[in-house]
């Protein structure tokens, strides 16, 4: 019996060796490709600051630094190669893990991806369309710069502040289907949840308000959503019964 468990964990930990590397190749691969292609999705990326104009000249972004082409080159591409290998990465692990899941996890898991997706693509629309390019807009206007003030933006830390607030909102907007995940797999309970409505909410806007921009809209723009996610989640779990202990 016991020969028979080492072999199956030995078995356990090739195959996840074997999906380790192809998950790190893939990466390696994207990263390379977003390498060559820097200069495309470093367009899209400067792309919502078409409305802003400096005033030395017809550059939107200054570099002050020798080193910020290549550390913000190198960053936007292991990035962008993340970005971009995440469905094979996350294939090759629903790949690992199905087999020794139940029929109740792997239809779990189905929703997970499948919701997940879906979030991802609202946030990014509402990230690149909407909340960036009004933050902008919002941060640079005169208001906040007296006329005799030159605005010069700095190319690495702006692009990397986008990248990084690009990251962790894609983040912030998966927590609601985390805890719907926690309802169907029965660790939360519903009624607990619903007792802290008000205080979960409040730190929905709390933690919208830290990584957007420091403008009304932004946060509403994440808030808002967020909220709703929120509420659909336990509005989901009440009508299918999730989240009840008793269960």
């Amino acid at each position: 019996m016991e020969e028979e468990r080492l072999q199956s964990f030995i078995s356990h930990l090739i195959e996840f060796r074997k999906r380790f590397i192809y998950v790190i190749i893939g990466f390696l691969i994207a990263s390379v490709i977003s390498f060559f292609f820097f200069e495309t999705i470093l367009k899209l990326i400067l792309k919502p600051f078409g409305n802003f104009s400096n005033t030395l000249g017809d550059n939107v972004l200054y570099a002050s630094s020798i080193l910020e082409g290549f550390i913000l080159k190198m960053r936007l591409s292991f990035l962008s190669g993340f970005i971009f290998s995440f469905p094979y990465g996350i294939y090759h692990i629903v790949r690992f893990i199905f087999p020794g899941l139940k029929s109740k996890e792997k239809r779990v898991i189905s929703f997970f991806l499948i919701a997940s997706t879906l979030l991802i693509l609202t946030a990014t629309y509402l990230l690149y369309f909407k909340i960036i390019p009004f933050s902008i807009i919002f941060l640079t206007q005169e208001g906040f710069f007296p006329k005799s003030i030159g605005l010069l933006l700095n190319y690495q830390e702006n692009v990397g502040y986008l990248i990084q607030f690009f990251f962790l909102s894609l983040i912030v907007f998966q927590l609601p289907l985390f805890l719907e995940i926690l309802l169907i797999l029965n660790i939360v309970n519903l009624s607990s949840v619903l007792k802290y409505v008000r205080h979960i909410i409040i730190i929905i806007f709390i933690v919208s308000g830290i990584v957007t921009p420091p403008d009304v809209f932004s946060l509403l723009m994440v808030a808002v959503p967020l909220t709703f996610f929120f509420g659909l989640s336990l509005l989901i779990a009440k009508i299918f019964g999730f989240g009840r202990r008793d269960v």
